[in-house]
């Protein structure tokens, strides 16, 4: 049992702490997520371009919970690779449009190249030509050159989105619990 913080000195609370610390360090990991897409807009009949827009990248630490390699985190840190593919897809699809069709478009006046950049980003050929690449990686705490390793996601529930609470004041469906495994 620890000592109440009156009867014991700073130094030894400091060391307390860093041997706490210590103990769990080893089931602390991290967790890196990255969701990429390569491009291919045509922005007209014979104006066609490879894009690689950034990529939706996040990452954060989860807990060794079991040996067999079962980690605990929170939903967000995991959130990207659970988004749908077709949010993914509107996403990377108006950034490739806007860098490789945007030049060529600004001299047009605004109505219409609004009007055209609806069009190429409605182009069901442009749609599928958004191609995904999703990674989940885990890192382990060792002194050596970090590896990561690759991990699927067997639970998942989603953060909080005050946009999506009941209006009523009731419980969510699906919970949002921020959590994931």
């Amino acid at each position: 049992l620890l000592a109440s913080a009156g009867e014991v000195g700073p130094e030894r609370q400091e060391a307390i702490v860093a041997a706490r610390i210590t103990r769990v360090l080893p089931g602390v990991v991290g967790i890196m997520v990255e969701v990429k897409a390569e491009v291919t807009v045509r922005c007209g009949p014979n104006d066609t371009y490879v894009v690689t827009p950034d990529g939706d990248r996040e990452n954060g630490t989860g807990f060794i919970i079991h040996p067999d390699g079962w980690i605990a985190t929170n939903g967000h840190v995991v959130m990207a690779i659970q988004k749908p593919d077709e949010d993914h897809v509107t996403d990377f699809l108006a950034a490739a449009a806007q860098t490789a069709c945007g030049p060529g478009l600004k001299k047009l006046p605004e109505k219409q190249r609004k009007a055209r950049m609806a069009t190429i980003l409605k182009d069901p050929e442009n749609r599928k030509g958004v191609k995904l690449t999703k990674g989940l990686d885990v890192y382990l705490p060792t002194g050596e050159a970090r590896q990561g390793y690759p991990a699927v996601i067997k639970a998942y529930s989603p953060p909080i989105d005050p946009d999506l609470l009941p209006k009523d004041g009731g419980k969510p469906d699906p919970p949002m619990w921020d959590a994931a495994i």
